[in-house]
């Protein structure tokens, strides 16, 4: 089994160059599709790659553009630039599940997987679903560490 980490208590970085009213609109667009994701997978985890890349990688028409922008007016290739701006938006997705927490809002737990964080929401479904994971009474994470 994968380490399991609490994502509040997770390092995460600033994504600079871009304006904070855009940030703003980049956080409430991933936590419109954590959301979307947990309504419909409340006892499934799910990485950035799942929410925004893969099939849903055209960012035109999305706050996300202005991330791969970012990278593109800096000089790189199209691909450099996706690369980049993938992984700005994989640290934006942690801090956004951070603030999410911290304002009494979910709570997420994270496992490292390959090259990704996969997030699970810490429902009373997913709770009840991997019991493993948490203590008899208390509903708080069992560490494995």
């Amino acid at each position: 089994m994968h380490k399991i980490y609490d994502c509040s208590e997770m390092e995460s970085r600033c994504v600079t160059g871009i304006a904070i009213g855009v940030l703003n609109e980049i956080r409430m667009f991933l936590l419109g599709t954590v959301y979307g994701w947990c309504n419909t997978r409340p006892t499934n985890g799910f990485t950035a790659r799942e929410l925004v890349g893969e099939n849903n990688r055209d960012w035109s028409a999305t706050p996300l553009q202005a991330v791969y922008q970012k990278h593109i007016n800096a000089g790189k290739s199209d691909q450099a630039a996706f690369d980049a701006a993938a992984k700005d938006i994989g640290w934006l997705l942690l801090s956004t599940l951070q603030m999410q927490e911290a304002n009494g809002g979910r709570k997420f737990i994270c496992t490292k997987e390959w090259k990704s964080n996969k997030y699970f929401w810490v429902s009373e479904q997913f709770q009840a679903f991997h019991p493993e994971l948490f203590d008899d009474n208390s509903g708080e994470e069992v560490s494995n560490a």
